[in-house]
């Protein structure tokens, strides 16, 4: 069986490998991303007006984290097989659950 599994990763080019271990690594700093996005550690922000604003610091994590997801996504495709399915559905995930961790501290 690990003849198999290393024959077919031989088939690999390498350009595929680094870019699929590329975008296992930022999948994990967009989790912390996410994290952050949910966890809302950023300090409120009082406005001229009255009104509280979570400032700049959430709507620059939601992008770090978006723009992540994006790139775990695109590096997803370089993998093959159950790797390339799961980093791609890993990518919309987190997407979404960036999205959503974003939308509920910034409303």
């Amino acid at each position: 069986m690990s003849d198999a599994k290393s024959a077919r990763n031989a088939d690999l080019a390498t350009w595929r490998v680094y870019i699929f271990r590329a975008g296992l690594g930022i999948a994990i700093l967009t989790l912390v991303a996410t994290i952050l996005c949910w966890a809302d550690p950023f300090p409120l922000v009082h406005l001229p007006n009255g009104s509280l604003w979570v400032g700049l610091w959430l709507d620059r994590v939601f992008v770090v984290a978006e723009c992540g997801s994006l790139a775990t996504l695109g590096c997803g495709f370089s993998g093959r097989g159950g790797g390339r399915v799961g980093m791609c559905i890993a990518g919309m995930l987190l997407m979404v659950v960036s999205f959503w961790g974003w939308l509920g501290n910034s409303v």
